[in-house]
């Protein structure tokens, strides 16, 4: 049996191979913030700015985090899209992101049902 100190360290090992969720885990601003729009990606109250403003764990300066969800954007692994207001940017992880996400919950026996339900495109 494994001690928990040893399956975080698989965890951890596990999320470097990863193809997509890698660049995630160099600050944990960044995994924050991919988990704050798997849960509110089709939320239409919640732009750029509110994402910045609810993370918990932030430590580097907001426009780290601008720059980071703008590389992300221009790579394709986060998806920024016209909310309904026209001032708001909604984001969206890309379905590759989601998949590794699901899967690496599912390889650690991780039970969630929060990710937001997808829009038919």
């Amino acid at each position: 049996m494994k001690s928990p100190i040893e399956k975080e360290l698989e965890r951890l090992r596990y999320l470097t191979a990863t193809k997509s969720l890698k660049v995630f885990i160099k600050y944990p601003e960044y995994w924050e913030l991919m988990l704050l729009i798997a849960i509110n990606e089709n939320n239409q109250e919640i732009g750029i700015e509110d994402y910045l403003d609810n993370i918990a764990t932030m430590q580097v300066n907001r426009v780290t985090v601008r720059n980071f969800i703008k590389d992300r954007v221009a790579e394709g692994t986060i998806i920024s899209r016209q909310g309904e207001k026209k001032s708001r940017r909604m984001l969206t992880l890309s379905d590759k992101v989601t998949e590794e996400l699901k899967d690496y919950f599912q390889n650690f026996h991780i039970k969630i049902n929060q990710f937001a339900p997808r829009d038919e495109k």
